[in-house]
């Protein structure tokens, strides 16, 4: 996972600077502006188009692009604004993926990384559980909101904030309330 800042100038010329990356090779860490060049291109439909050159020869070697992320309801990219996290993210996709961000710099316990799972969501009680297809977090995240006992997650939206209610203990009393912006 990545986590930083990016430029882009001219005609989608782009850097990147990170201030977390633990994905090795992989992501923006070579678009430093001193070596391989990319372009971010906006399209008209809203999607984003990136187009790199590895060589720096002026032609692109590959291209990909991405869409938007729904953001209705549940759905969406959400950020926390309640954590001492340097960041704290969960995305909410339509297809029953999520993704889950988190980099806190200054506590050694918490394993920084990301997580890559499906969930669902009971609209009746609010109880969201995740199932991970890929987790670098170690016991931090999602990691075990896995069904009903405890610890149980339990999340409500009112317009662009959700509010996360955590069981940790299965006593039947929220521990702990994150809110959450969504982005």
């Amino acid at each position: 996972m990545e986590w930083g800042t990016y430029n882009i100038v001219g005609l989608g010329e782009t850097t990147a600077e990170q201030s977390f990356d633990n994905n090795g090779d992989a992501g923006l860490s070579d678009f430093d502006g001193s070596g391989p060049r990319l372009r971010i291109i906006a399209q008209p439909s809203g999607s984003l188009m990136f187009a790199s050159d590895t060589n720096n020869d002026g032609t692109s070697n590959s291209t990909f692009g991405l869409r938007r992320v729904v953001s209705e309801g549940l759905l969406g990219t959400w950020l926390s604004t309640t954590t001492e996290n340097d960041l704290l993210m969960i995305v909410l996709f339509d297809d029953g993926a999520y993704f889950h961000g988190e980099v806190d710099e200054d506590d050694d316990t918490e394993i920084s990384g990301m997580e890559l799972g499906a969930y669902a969501h009971d609209e009746s009680t609010g109880l969201l559980t995740v199932t991970q297809t890929f987790d670098n977090t170690g016991g931090t995240g999602l990691t075990d909101y896995v069904g009903i006992g405890a610890p149980n997650i339990f999340v409500d939206v009112e317009g662009d904030i959700l509010t996360a209610n955590v069981n940790e203990d299965g006593d039947q009393l929220i521990d702990e309330t994150m809110i959450f912006e969504r982005r």
